[in-house]
């Protein structure tokens, strides 16, 4: 069981960060932290069974329920959001990992939850003791795809064959890294859906949910591809 609350985080100018903290009533194994889309929020079938696993897993849950989508349509939006989210996700970092003692830290985000992971990644706030999980992240951009390049924990990148950010080569450059898993969804958009039918997309985000799952439970283990000298095997589904 897991208590629900509120953390009083203050984020970009004196503003307090939308946020929902699921606390183990006992001892926790590991704290969580997710971070949505844009317009992907932690509701949504990636986020709402991937936290589930979570909880069942023993871990602390820490929901940052950022929306910025008002924003995108005023003529310095992007900056404005970007400036926003850095400044938003790591006060909400520091301050959950300040709840207790954490045996393991994992960070999932999504798409523009990804940008502000990359942000982590250069402020070396995301060391090499955490894992992380990309989920259709931002590869076309630049400071993504350095930071998933450089990133020293072990790391799991989840994006389908048809999402506009798909790049073979820089997946390849990324494959060839031993921390990464690469979790590659033919068919899948950028909201990871795949198939004729909602029933093969529901069977397809399934899937997902327990290969990133895996990857924190690997960690933790310390089995899987996530040992010295071992390389991660691509996935296709």
């Amino acid at each position: 069981m897991a208590e629900h609350l509120t953390l009083s985080i203050t984020g970009f100018e004196g503003e307090p960060v939308p946020n929902q903290f699921l606390k183990q009533t006992g001892e926790a194994t590991g704290l969580a932290i997710l971070l949505p889309g844009l317009g992907y929020t932690c509701d949504m079938p990636l986020f709402y069974y991937s936290e589930l696993q979570f909880l069942v897993g023993g871990y602390d849950v820490l929901r940052v329920d950022y929306d910025y989508r008002h924003l995108r349509s005023t003529s310095s939006g992007l900056e404005n959001i970007a400036e926003r989210l850095f400044t938003d996700v790591g006060a909400a970092m520091r301050l959950a990992t300040q709840q207790r003692r954490y045996p393991a830290i994992a960070i999932v985000g999504k798409s523009l939850g990804t940008l502000a992971m990359a942000h982590l990644v250069g402020t070396g706030e995301l060391s090499g003791d955490t894992t992380s999980v990309w989920m259709t992240p931002l590869l076309k951009e630049d400071v993504v795809f350095d930071a998933l390049m450089n990133v020293a924990g072990p790391t799991g990148v989840v994006i389908g064959t048809e999402d506009h950010h798909y790049d073979d080569e820089r997946l390849a450059s990324l494959e060839a890294r031993d921390n990464v898993t690469l979790i590659t969804v033919a068919g899948g958009n950028h909201g990871l859906n795949a198939g004729k039918s909602a029933g093969e997309s529901a069977q397809t985000l399934a899937g997902t949910r327990a290969d990133v799952i895996k990857v924190a439970r690997d960690r933790r283990a310390g089995t899987g591809s996530h040992n010295a000298g071992t390389r991660p095997s691509r996935r296709w589904r």
